[in-house]
């Protein structure tokens, strides 16, 4: 585990944890070291966690091999792989098949992730379009793509959502829950109070749908 200090045109300190575990820390300018090491000791208890959440996502990584069991909306699939001039990806009753022209990694995760941006992408936006009506919030864009620390993002300016791929291996309440989040950030850009009783006043359940997400 490495300990990287950036120094930034910045007020405050700020934590985080790459994909590699290490512990990256943004600094303003002039800040003392001894101040940035008793920082990052009084977040020791965070940083375990979210190192502990950051290597576990890493090390499930799929292998996209024969037999391999791939998790759908909370349903698990056994991956088969079958070579095929048409790639696609199919789901016949527990299978999730996937058809390739070559039998490689690269070819595998290409044509899998495809599948499974399209099929995200079409829940994110029933689950978008059921809030919306709800809230009358509504986003401009909505986009899919592999992040690394975040579920979701919302952009309150040009009212553009993100959404991580990997959503697709969590249960469809919690990925509503997401959905609820960034939709409710439009309104209100922040994490303090109001912005909490808005999503429990749609998802009562919301802590307990958050957990689902680690």
């Amino acid at each position: 585990m490495k300990i990287i200090i950036n120094k930034k045109r910045i007020k405050n300190l700020i934590l985080k944890i790459n994909e590699n575990g290490d512990i990256i820390v943004s600094a303003p300018y002039g800040i003392k070291k001894e101040f940035i090491e008793s920082f990052i000791e009084k977040k020791q208890s965070w940083i375990k966690k979210s190192r502990e959440k950051v290597l576990s996502r890493k090390n499930n990584l799929l292998k996209y091999e024969n037999n391999e069991k791939i998790t759908i909306f909370e349903n698990s699939y056994n991956l088969i792989i079958k070579e095929n001039k048409i790639e696609h990806c199919q789901i016949e009753n527990n299978n999730l098949i996937l058809y390739v022209r070559d039998n490689t990694f690269e070819r595998k995760k290409k044509i899998f992730e495809k599948f499974i941006k399209e099929l995200l992408k079409n829940t994110i936006y029933k689950l978008t379009d059921e809030i919306s009506k709800k809230t009358n919030i509504y986003c401009n864009e909505i986009k899919i793509r592999d992040m690394k620390t975040r579920w979701g993002s919302c952009n309150v300016h040009t009212k553009n959502i993100t959404y991580n791929l990997k959503l697709y291996s969590k249960p469809i309440k919690a990925i509503e829950y997401v959905v609820m989040h960034e939709l409710a950030h439009i309104l209100f850009p922040h994490h303090q109070s109001t912005f909490w009783d808005f999503v429990q006043q749609y998802i009562p359940d919301y802590k307990a749908r958050k957990e689902l997400l680690k």
